[in-house]
């Protein structure tokens, strides 16, 4: 507990603040919080302050004549019992007005800078958070503060994620995780000082890898769409993702003038690299199905992502991949299964898990798969390198069947 003690010549009294700290974020020497508190700012700006009052007080009283010790000490309870008056200092009363600016106007400040500066889907991704904020907001009926966010907060929050709006771990996780971004923006901004957040795990679960075996890619890449375009260049898209391993958002602005003989010279759209993408046989047959045009045209006309997707999961009914497949994921520690014909979880991300995993499984090297396809932390590819169980059943029947 922060208390304010008063004392000159044989008058000593103490008054508490009611507000409290940690002793390890507190400096004995200075009597002062530190850096280390997430509210030193807002803590010290008030201890200063009431420094000046306290002083302002006991001089007015003393040049009355007689110092009325009650007297001083109830004018110095007010300071922090009456916040809403003129020079009221109860801490919880601060933040708003240290901090100069409002949760929701930061976000909104945040939002516009990921709009202009990042790519489309990591501004959806912020996006869809501002949008959780604001149902979460109205669910509890006021309005989030930057004083708030602590791990209270971050618990009512995951719930209502987990169980208002049915969203699984990894969904979850994302959120938390978007969230962390702005906060640590707030806070290189000093919109706030509060760093208690940073302690905030964000939920995860090791995501299953769904990916096509090299006979199914074969069945979709020879597949007739002649009679149906919108499919064909589904497919086409789809295919040459599998054989280059690169993202939606890189192969959507692929353009002929990209092309060498046996290379793709790309600039990553999330990750601004620079890539030499090999072309392999198969990579450019594909690309002998489209019509090719000026250097400066697209390649491919995509559609949009979930049009993509709605797409595959099409092609894949019609070429017969309907293998019965179970998904299993979590909300917090409660298991969610889904069964469903393998197509159904056709997606267009799909194709660089393909790439992925049937390069680590012909025995390419994790070094080069994560050249082309620009990874740069390795714990992603380490999800890649648990093998398909028909890949560990030959080696091992080829190391000990000898």
């Amino acid at each position: 507990m922060i208390q304010i003690w008063v004392r000159e010549n044989n008058v000593l009294f103490k008054v508490s603040t009611k507000e409290k700290i940690l002793p390890d974020h507190w400096d004995l020497e200075k009597q002062r919080a530190k850096r280390s508190c997430p509210r030193f700012r807002q803590i010290n700006d008030v201890l200063n302050r009431a420094k000046v009052e306290v002083s302002k007080i006991w001089d007015e009283e003393k040049a009355k004549g007689q110092i009325e010790v009650n007297v001083i000490r109830n004018r110095v309870k007010a300071l922090f019992t009456t916040p809403k008056t003129k020079g009221g200092l109860k801490l919880s009363e601060v933040d708003g007005a240290v901090e100069g600016k409002r949760f929701a106007e930061a976000f909104e400040e945040f939002h516009e800078l990921k709009k202009r500066k990042d790519s489309k889907a990591t501004f959806e991704k912020y996006q869809s958070l501002k949008k959780h904020l604001s149902g979460f907001e109205k669910k509890k009926g006021k309005e989030i503060t930057f004083h708030e966010i602590n791990y209270s907060f971050y618990e009512h929050f995951v719930d209502y994620l987990y169980y208002d709006l049915g969203h699984l771990n990894n969904t979850v996780g994302k959120y938390i995780r978007s969230l962390k971004s702005f906060l640590n923006w707030a806070l290189r901004m000093e919109y706030t000082t509060n760093t208690v957040f940073q302690g905030f795990k964000p939920p995860s679960d090791e995501a299953e890898i769904f990916y096509l075996t090299h006979e199914e890619i074969s069945i979709l890449d020879e597949m007739d769409l002649t009679g149906v375009p919108h499919l064909a260049q589904a497919r086409d898209f789809f295919c040459f993702g599998c054989f280059t391993g690169q993202r939606f958002s890189d192969i959507q602005k692929l353009k002929w003038g990209d092309l060498k003989e046996d290379y793709w010279v790309l600039r990553t759209i999330k990750t601004k690299d620079a890539l030499m993408i090999p072309l392999s046989e198969r990579a450019k047959k594909v690309l002998a199905r489209e019509e090719k045009l000026d250097d400066k045209a697209y390649v491919f006309k995509a559609k949009v992502n979930q049009v993509m997707n709605r797409n595959l999961k099409e092609i894949g009914k019609m070429a017969g991949l309907d293998e019965p497949t179970v998904r299993v994921r979590y909300r917090g520690a409660k298991r969610v299964e889904e069964r469903k014909p393998k197509y159904e979880f056709f997606s267009i991300h799909m194709a660089r898990r393909t790439f992925v995993t049937l390069s680590l499984e012909m025995g390419m090297r994790p070094e080069v798969i994560m050249q082309i396809t620009g990874h740069k932390d390795y714990a992603t590819m380490k999800k890649y390198l648990k093998l398909t169980s028909n890949v560990v059943l030959e080696e091992t029947l080829k190391a000990w069947n000898k």
